[in-house]
């Protein structure tokens, strides 16, 4: 296995959005999930067509996989609970520029199931593990942080524009206007989720198998245990519960609602 020298990223706040730092370069061989902890980001090549994503999604995975997703790399092993809106995209980017494979080894939240998963050919979940939503740049969290949308029209498009390259349908992107007073669902969904008894004020959508199929037809998803243990098992439950987490349920991204909207109409 290679070890490539990289940043750890230190814990700034237990949400489902993470925020990293950088703190002193080490040499990283392998990182643990906690429930508590945020794992140290890691980026490493487990074989000449294996690249290995974990923990937080910043500025040194960034620069780790611009070296190293060669075309060469097939697949990408990933195991994050989020983090960069832009980085994520930038990577997303990456993994898109030729067919690949992304497994998920426990967690895909966040960024990374907003753009690792479209961008991939084919995406599979080992046993027990989930991707995890909670809507991507739009101009209800543009407005809702206290922004305007003329400042944040690079950042507006630029997801846009991914979402258009990579087929990505509003549902998935939990894309809102400006003065959305609805539920979770966003316009761009039907139906109705699954309720796990969250107990955090931001609920997030852990992804279903009928979800992914109706949002995201291009992509090939393979389960490796039967996705509805993950509202059986007591301590599933509690991790997804640790996360607000929701299920997708009955959702279904409307079809045909397009990607690229105008921000500036949506008064």
């Amino acid at each position: 296995m290679i070890k490539m020298p990289f940043c750890k990223a230190r814990r700034l706040g237990l949400i489902f959005a993470f925020g990293f730092a950088a703190s002193a370069c080490t040499t990283v061989s392998r990182v643990t999930l906690s429930k508590v902890n945020v794992p140290e980001t890691l980026c490493e090549m487990k074989s000449d067509t294996v690249l290995v994503l974990s923990g937080g999604i910043n500025e040194d995975m960034l620069a780790c996989a611009q070296t190293n997703l060669t075309f060469d790399v097939e697949t990408v092993e990933v195991s994050s609970f989020g983090g960069s809106v832009s980085v994520g995209r930038k990577i997303g980017r990456l993994i898109g520029e030729r067919p690949r494979t992304l497994i998920v080894k426990d967690y895909c939240l966040s960024s990374c199931g907003n753009y690792f998963v479209p961008a991939s050919e084919k995406v599979i979940l080992r046993p027990e593990a989930f991707i995890g939503l909670h809507g991507t740049i739009d101009p209800y969290t543009v407005f809702k942080n206290g922004g305007s949308l003329e400042q944040s029209k690079a950042m507006l498009d630029a997801d846009d524009f991914f979402a258009v390259d990579f087929g990505v349908p509003r549902g998935w992107r939990i894309y809102r206007p400006k003065n959305y007073t609805g539920p979770i669902m966003t316009p761009d969904m039907s139906g109705k989720y699954r309720k796990v008894t969250h107990r955090r004020k931001n609920a997030t959508f852990v992804v279903e198998p009928p979800f992914l199929k109706s949002c995201l037809p291009h992509v090939k998803f393979i389960h490796q245990s039967n996705p509805e243990n993950l509202f059986k098992d007591r301590e599933l439950i509690g991790r997804i519960n640790n996360l607000g987490g929701i299920g997708t349920g009955s959702l279904r991204c409307k079809p045909d609602t397009g990607q690229k909207i105008e921000y500036t109409n949506t008064q």
